[in-house]
């Protein structure tokens, strides 16, 4: 009988996993279909342009944008496939926006479901997905879809790092590498270590 009920409860976590993947995939589809994004340069915030001419020139092998323009913020860093890959698309640029903004929602739904229930988390993040801000922030290459994903990396960090129970370990450094990571981004990321003092201080 409990090999039934682990059966069942096996196979509803895939199938809302799958529902949940099929729901994103038709956002970024609508994103796309509608003609919400801008598929030139025109609009590009210039912290992000700054990134992407880095990314772009260390893929093309040329970094000589860091002598002319300086170093720009560690969003770089999880850019990476596109100067790999994709040096010079901004196709891929917006699309990896995307991707990125919809593995943020779908991180910070798990974490809403967890502490709110399904419900509240169903229409928060319809109502972020759909949101013009998002749509905007996604189309300028803006920090808001890198943001959103550090906040939902952070939350997962700090849960291992309570879970694993070592004070001065390697997830302790590692959520310091993710803060200043964040912390470069945008300042409004400072909002996430302050979160995290004043859970500790009440702890």
């Amino acid at each position: 009988m409990d090999l039934v009920v682990r059966g069942k409860e096996w196979l509803h976590r895939i199938w809302t996993g799958y529902w949940g993947v099929a729901v994103l995939a038709l956002w970024g589809a609508a994103v796309f279909g509608f003609g919400l994004l801008r598929l030139d340069a025109h609009g590009v915030e210039e912290a992000a342009a700054r990134v992407l001419l880095l990314v772009w020139s260390v893929g093309e092998r040329i970094a000589s944008t860091v002598v002319i323009l300086g170093l720009p913020d560690l969003r770089g860093l999880l850019q990476i496939p596109l100067g790999a890959y994709w040096p010079g698309s901004m196709l891929a640029a917006k699309v990896y926006a995307v991707l990125i903004m919809a593995a943020a929602a779908a991180m910070l739904y798990r974490w809403s479901r967890h502490r709110h229930g399904s419900e509240t988390a169903l229409i928060a993040t319809g109502l972020l997905l759909i949101a013009p801000v998002t749509i905007a922030q996604i189309d300028t290459l803006g920090a808001g879809p890198y943001l959103l994903l550090a906040f939902a990396v952070g939350v997962w960090i700090d849960r291992t790092y309570r879970r694993v129970q070592r004070p001065l370990g390697g997830w302790f450094f590692l959520q310091l590498l993710w803060i200043m990571i964040a912390v470069s981004i945008h300042p409004a990321a400072l909002a996430y270590p302050i979160a995290l003092l004043w859970q500790w201080k009440v702890e």
